[in-house]
């Protein structure tokens, strides 16, 4: 019973302690839950939550099915760039609302544009769009994330407004219903 006698002395510390981690835990569960909770009420109220960024978007060079892209190659359009990535859940879901979008946002010179952040590239997320029925017009992909630590991306799904000249754009940083009345009225409105 001796040789066991400094482990139970350690366990009965740490089970002493555990009121402790567990009030912690929780306020830290509290603390992300209500700001969870928050972006969710956002959602709700279909707003995005525009961030602007500091200077111009970087002029970026991303693998294309065609081969390599430059995004200045798009600067006569105003752009919805929108990271994303087939394990990420919110990206996924959000991606029907924003094949929508880009049919209503094409009529007022708005391009949507998927950057892939798959590892696998376009041989992972080109048969995961076409199984879901996404054609956007333009799927461009950063399997290295070059472009993404380039923009200082801080988590997906993350969509770029950029307008035209892309001299100026914003961020809005999580999921959104991008086919949403209101949320195409302040993409135009932005991007106008």
């Amino acid at each position: 019973m001796k040789k066991n006698q400094p482990l139970n002395i350690q366990r009965r510390q740490l089970l002493a302690q555990l009121p402790h981690y567990v009030a912690a835990g929780a306020a830290t569960y509290i603390g992300l839950n209500g700001g969870l909770g928050a972006q969710i009420a956002g959602a709700s109220e279909q707003s995005l939550t525009l961030v602007p960024a500091s200077g111009s978007l970087p002029d970026l060079t991303l693998v294309s099915d065609a081969g390599e892209k430059r995004l200045s190659a798009l600067a006569e359009h105003n752009l919805v760039i929108n990271f994303w990535a087939t394990w990420c859940a919110p990206c996924v879901a959000e991606l029907p609302t924003l094949e929508a979008a880009a049919g209503i946002l094409a009529a007022d010179n708005i391009m949507l544009v998927l950057i892939s952040m798959d590892r696998g590239g376009p041989e992972v997320a080109r048969p995961f769009l076409q199984e879901r029925g996404v054609s956007t017009p333009l799927s461009l992909y950063d399997p290295q994330a070059q472009a993404a630590r380039a923009v200082g991306l801080r988590g997906l799904p993350t969509t770029l407004l950029v307008k035209k000249g892309q001299a100026e754009y914003a961020v809005h940083t999580g999921p959104a219903t991008w086919d949403d009345a209101a949320v195409i009225e302040q993409l135009r409105a932005y991007l106008s």
